[in-house]
């Protein structure tokens, strides 16, 4: 009887300490990975509107526009030109051609001395700009005829901007 019981206590522990039941990894591996983005979604609002009472002629460095980019979030805002052609190699000045195929040189200003930087090697006429005021999400800037202009001919010009958020 004390065979049979010191078996049963043998089988017993190694039962409770899993040796009877060591196994192999069969068959091949399944892994999987998946990418997780937190994305900041980031709303932005943007108007672009004309100066009442333009006149052609000399209007160097005159305001011909005023834009205002409003975001959901804090940070700063980068303007560009869309659908224009760079004047020199800064890129700052761009042509757009008006309905009668005629031309005008215009640049973008940051208002209230918000600027940050012009991009180098930008040919886009790109502005970093940032808020109004401290803390705030408004963004304010106009489009000047370009200080080499030295007549604007009685035409319509579509001049388009594009903004978006820009995160150091």
């Amino acid at each position: 009887m004390k065979k049979y019981t010191l078996s049963l206590l043998t089988l017993s522990v190694a039962l409770s300490s899993g040796a009877a039941f060591a196994g192999t990894l069969v068959g091949a591996e399944s892994a999987k990975s998946v990418d997780v983005t937190f994305e900041e979604t980031s709303i932005v609002g943007h108007t672009l509107t004309q100066v009442s009472g333009l006149q052609p002629g000399d209007n160097v460095g005159k305001i011909i526009a005023q834009g205002k980019v409003t975001t959901n979030n804090t940070g700063h805002i980068n303007m560009a030109f869309t659908g224009s052609e760079a004047y020199s190699f800064s890129g700052q000045a761009h042509r757009f051609a008006g309905v009668a195929d005629n031309k005008i040189w215009v640049t973008l200003q940051p208002v209230n001395g918000n600027l940050l930087e012009r991009p180098s090697g930008d040919n886009t006429g790109a502005i970093r700009i940032k808020p109004d005021t401290a803390g705030g999400n408004d963004f304010s800037y106009t489009i000047n005829v370009y200080e080499s202009q030295a007549d604007v001919a009685a035409d319509t010009y579509r001049i388009s901007v594009k903004a978006q958020r820009w995160v150091v």
